[in-house]
């Protein structure tokens, strides 16, 4: 899902650190060794996990209502279209679907290189 935060393997990377944080946290707590500072801190990583995880479940029945509500109406309005002309436009639009991540993949990509490039000519002129 791009452009959702929390969607991709950041967000899981995240939610999974916080978690590993939270039970070295307890181990450390067992040897008698943990601090109340150091929990305050892992609670609010944890409802930031917390919100994440919630945002998406919440999500995910939204859509799955919305997906509902929009196949009655897709449904009647995609009979009233002749077999041919849907699939002419399912074909037009499947190469766009498949080269548009890949050119914004590669404008990201491009730009990347471009702010490198200026870094690196800003401080060799400096120099």
């Amino acid at each position: 899902m791009a452009g959702l935060p929390g969607t991709g393997l950041g967000g899981i990377f995240y939610v999974l650190l916080v978690l590993w944080i939270a039970l070295r946290e307890a181990l450390i707590a067992a040897k008698g060794a943990s601090t109340r500072d150091r929990w305050r801190r892992i609670v609010k990583l944890g409802s930031i996990a917390g919100s994440i995880v919630g945002a998406l479940w919440a999500e995910g029945l939204a859509l799955t209502y919305l997906a509902g509500q929009v196949q009655e109406h897709v449904t009647a309005w995609a009979q009233a279209i002749p077999q041919q002309a849907r699939n002419v436009a399912v074909e037009a639009l499947t190469p766009a679907l498949g080269l548009v991540p890949l050119i914004l993949l590669a404008i990201l990509l491009l730009s990347l290189q471009l702010a490198r490039m200026a870094v690196s000519t800003r401080e060799s002129a400096g120099q």
